[in-house]
């Protein structure tokens, strides 16, 4: 079950690390997120099809809500009013930029993997043929 789109300041949620996207888990582990973790709502930006949870233990990151579950025991606040400042979204700062840099190091690692598939292919087709390394 996931958590209420409209929890008010100082909801209690828990991470499930189920739901979401990769990169919604990827950034909620580069937060410091843990399964089974129970955190307070900051605020909740809620578009037409999707909502960001803010939380109070990590300022300034917003989180995929579908990762997150209401805990037991806490009534959910529906004040629809109660969402904090008005959404802006930020860039997401420094994990996004840190999983893109770490997304483009792998990339640039796996086309240097690949050519140098090619120039073994060459070598060893070369060497098959008599001609050795050229």
């Amino acid at each position: 079950m996931n958590m209420s789109t409209h929890a008010e300041h100082g909801a209690k949620v828990r991470y499930t690390g189920e739901a979401g996207y990769d990169i919604d888990h990827a950034i909620a582990g580069k937060s410091g997120l843990k399964v089974g973790g129970v955190y307070t709502v900051d605020f909740a930006a809620v578009g037409r099809d999707w909502t960001e949870v803010y939380l109070e233990e990590v300022k300034g990151v917003g989180f995929n809500s579908v990762i997150f579950e209401d805990v037991p025991g806490e009534e959910p606040r529906l004040d629809k009013d109660a969402h904090g400042p008005p959404f802006k979204p930020e860039p997401q700062s420094s994990l996004v930029t840190a999983l893109q840099s770490e997304l483009a190091e792998k990339d640039a690692r796996i086309a240097e993997l690949e050519n140098d598939s090619r120039r073994l292919d060459t070598l060893l087709r070369n060497c098959r043929q008599g001609r050795g390394a050229r």
